[in-house]
C-alpha cells in the first residue's frame, strides 16, 4: 500500500509539472504570435531554443528519473535509449536556433556573443555537447574502460548535463527579459516562477543519482 502510494503521488505531481511545462511553453508561443513575426529569424531562435533548453532538455532528464511515471516499466537502457533520442532533438533545435541569431546578426551587421544571454546560451551549447560524448562513454563503458571505470563517465555525464541545462535555463530566463515590454513585469514574474518549479522537479532525479554513484562508487 505504501509503494501504490508513493506511484500515485509521484504521478500526480509529475502530472503537474507536465502541465507546467507545457504551460509555460504555450505562453512563450502566444506572446512571440500576439507580438513577433514569425518571418523572423529572431522569432525562430526564441521557439527553437526554448524547445530545445526548457522542454526537450527538461523531458530529458525527467525521462531518466528512476520514479518517473513517463515510461513506468521500462528497463534502464531502454529509458538510456529514450533518453539520448530527446537529448538528441534538443541539441538539434539549441543548434539551429543559435545559428539562425548568428545568421541575422550577420546580416544586420551585428557582433555576437557580446550580452550575457548570448555568453551563457554559448556555453550551455558547448557543454551539450561535451556532455553528449560523456553520454556516449557512459553507455558504452567496455569501449572506455582503459580511460576510466565506467562510474566516472556517468558521473561526468551527469554533472556537466545538469550544468548544460542549469546554464541553459538561466539563458531562457534572461530571454525572458526581451518579453517583458509585452508581457509585463508581473507576466514575466509568473514565467519565471514556472520555469523554476519545473526546473527544480527534473533535476531531482540527476541529483539522487548523483548522490548514490558517489557513495557507491
Amino acid at each position: 500500500m505504501v509503494a501504490e502510494r508513493k506511484v500515485r503521488i509521484i504521478h500526480i505531481i509529475e502530472t503537474v509539472i507536465q502541465h507546467i511545462v507545457v504551460l509555460f511553453f504555450l505562453l512563450i508561443l502566444w506572446e512571440l504570435f500576439k507580438n513577433y513575426s514569425f518571418k523572423s529569424l529572431g522569432t525562430w531562435h526564441i521557439i527553437l531554443c526554448t524547445l530545445g533548453f526548457a522542454l526537450c532538455m527538461a523531458e530529458a532528464l525527467i525521462l531518466f528519473s528512476k520514479d518517473s511515471v513517463l515510461l513506468t516499466g521500462v528497463d534502464r537502457v531502454t529509458k538510456g535509449k529514450y533518453h539520448a533520442v530527446v537529448m538528441f532533438i534538443a541539441f538539434l533545435c539549441i543548434t539551429i536556433g543559435i545559428s539562425l541569431k548568428i545568421y541575422q546578426k550577420a546580416d544586420e551587421g551585428r557582433h555576437h556573443f557580446t550580452t550575457t544571454h548570448g555568453r551563457l546560451g554559448l556555453s550551455a551549447w558547448i557543454l551539450v555537447i561535451i556532455s553528449i560524448f560523456a553520454g556516449m562513454a557512459a553507455a558504452k563503458p567496455n569501449v572506455f574502460l582503459n580511460f576510466a571505470r565506467p562510474v566516472w563517465f556517468k558521473l561526468f555525464h551527469l554533472i556537466v548535463g545538469a550544468a548544460a541545462y542549469i546554464i541553459g535555463i538561466v539563458t531562457v530566463g534572461y530571454g525572458l527579459h526581451y518579453l517583458q515590454q509585452y508581457t509585463g513585469e508581473n507576466g514575466r514574474i509568473a514565467l519565471l516562477v514556472f520555469l523554476i518549479i519545473y526546473v527544480v522537479y527534473s533535476l531531482i532525479g540527476s541529483v539522487l543519482t548523483c548522490y548514490n554513484l558517489v557513495l557507491n562508487k
